[in-house]
């Protein structure tokens, strides 16, 4: 996957009900993603159990890429410099997408490939795949691939990352977790789309879709990314999520 660049998302407050017409006025870039959403299908799951760490780090940048990697964790890399997923404190969020795209801030933090996996609550599900790790861009997205099995809608799902620190799949490594339900597109999603960035931002905030949101913003920053909104906007969703 590529990487993705810095973020800002508007977020109004979280409503039962969302009429198929959209605000008139589009919202001033800014970003607060409400975690207070009923999710439409399975129940909120515990995020709690078997939870991965908020941050993690190999000991290798960018800029020391040609020194060796160590696992010493009193390497000045290891000191200043996390890797994080690009999620909320509650670490839930929804999405309409059949295979999910999850986003690491490495950090400038360099390693060889991740391990992301994807399971249900039940164990019926389960599908794990290998990506390589673009060294050129600190945070990039990571899904499974189009023919793996889609997620179904209404269900609750697991991913868990593993980062390789040395190329080696390794439990002392960083590893990285978060909970995704997929729900059914509507009228209003379908509408929503259509509308410009920093609307669709603040809906998709406000009505739970996380997963939407990153990817939006990811979007955007590809196509335009001059676009002073939507780096707005990514800003301040990594400062979100730094702050959670």
């Amino acid at each position: 996957m590529g990487g993705i660049q810095t973020i800002v998302m508007d977020t109004a407050h979280a409503s039962k009900a969302v009429s198929p017409s959209i605000a008139q006025t589009p919202p001033s870039p800014s970003f607060n993603f409400s975690q207070n959403f009923d999710p439409p299908g399975d129940g909120r799951p515990d995020t709690s159990r078997g939870s991965g760490a908020r941050t993690g780090s190999c000991t290798t940048t960018v800029a020391e890429s040609t020194a060796e990697l160590t696992s010493d964790p009193d390497t000045p890399a290891s000191n200043h410099r996390r890797i994080r997923p690009v999620m909320p404190s509650g670490n839930f969020g929804l999405t309409w997408q059949d295979h999910p795209t999850v986003f690491i801030n490495f950090d400038g933090i360099v390693a060889p490939f991740v391990v992301l996996r994807f399971e249900d609550q039940a164990g019926d599900y389960s599908e794990r795949v290998t990506v390589s790790i673009d060294p050129e861009h600190s945070i990039q997205g990571f899904s499974l691939p189009n023919d793996r099995p889609p997620l179904a809608i209404g269900k609750n799902y697991k991913w868990t990352l593993l980062v390789a620190c040395d190329g080696q799949v390794n439990p002392n490594h960083p590893i990285f977790s978060g909970w995704v339900q997929r729900v059914a597109t509507t009228e209003t999603t379908t509408l929503i789309q259509q509308q410009s960035v920093p609307e669709q931002i603040s809906w998709y905030t406000s009505q739970g879709y996380w997963y939407e949101a990153v990817v939006t913003l990811h979007q955007a920053l590809q196509t335009n990314p001059t676009d002073r909104a939507s780096k707005t906007l990514w800003t301040q969703l990594l400062e979100f999520v730094d702050q959670e």
